[in-house]
């Protein structure tokens, strides 16, 4: 907090009424974005293979970034009744590394498993996001979950793009 405005609000904040059903909202959009940067960090601390734990390790500290925006908003929210439009500045991602061709390189079944598993919860997280969108009262609010959504989908395909090209591989 700067003053009477949170610190994302010096930007662009807009009034919006407290609600509890939007805290509630947010409150279980953090709980599922940090349980995602567990299950990604683990994930990646018993991976092999390079490709796979380097995107789980980028998606943990993504999920992580969405959590402390989503934290600050409620923060801002409950302290000051304002709606903060912080998933802007979330950010993309960085390109996957492309495996070159003359190398050859392997996955495991498991980690195949794991790329399922994470395309699952992104699919999960992208419809949460859409649905709070589409009860959002304020187009700003409307605007914020939308680019949640955009931000998973984002890492959806990039998982996808990911296991398609693992799954070609020799398995062990």
């Amino acid at each position: 907090m700067v003053g009477k405005a949170c610190v994302f609000e010096l930007d662009r904040g807009l009034k919006v009424p407290k609600n509890k059903a939007v805290d509630s909202a947010i409150e279980s959009a953090i709980k599922a974005e940090e349980k995602e940067e567990m299950v990604y960090a683990q994930a990646a601390t018993r991976s092999t293979n390079y490709r796979v734990k380097e995107l789980l390790t980028w998606l943990a500290t993504e999920e992580n970034k969405h959590a402390r925006a989503l934290s600050g908003l409620k923060s801002c929210l409950q302290s000051q009744g304002r709606w903060d439009n912080h998933a802007k500045s979330l950010g993309s991602g960085p390109a996957l590394t492309r495996i070159p061709s003359d190398e050859r390189q392997r996955v495991s079944k498991d980690e195949l498993r794991v790329l399922l598993e994470a395309m699952k919860a992104e699919k999960k997280s992208i419809a949460h996001y859409a649905k709070l969108a589409a009860k959002a009262k304020s187009s700003d609010s409307k605007k914020f979950f939308e680019g949640l959504a955009e931000y998973e989908r984002e890492h959806y395909e990039k998982l996808d793009e990911l296991f398609e090209e693992l799954s070609k591989l020799e398995l062990p």
